[in-house]
């Protein structure tokens, strides 16, 4: 058996796993709030969303931010009535 030159036997250490922080989201300066299937005005409504709830953040699109209601409707919000911050 050959003896590979390149292969450590020195233990492999544990690796710290980074973590990312999760970003939610709160409706601002509206009463309600329309999540839509796709980012554009013209887009189906698919939820109504009320001042003070909160999403979850799943990807910002600048204008728009596609989010995570409680109900588990995934869609888009205009990004000016959302206020973003990290979940604690």
């Amino acid at each position: 058996m050959e003896d590979n030159k390149y292969i450590s036997k020195k233990p492999i250490e544990k690796q710290e796993t980074k973590k990312f922080p999760v970003f939610i989201g709160e409706v601002i300066n509206c009463s309600r709030l329309a999540v839509r299937k796709a980012p554009s005005v013209s887009a189906q409504i698919i939820e109504t969303i009320s001042v003070t709830d909160v999403v979850s953040i799943k990807e910002n699109r600048g204008d728009w931010i596609k989010v995570q209601t409680d109900s588990g409707t995934i869609g888009f919000c205009m990004s000016k009535y959302i206020s973003i911050k990290a979940k604690e």
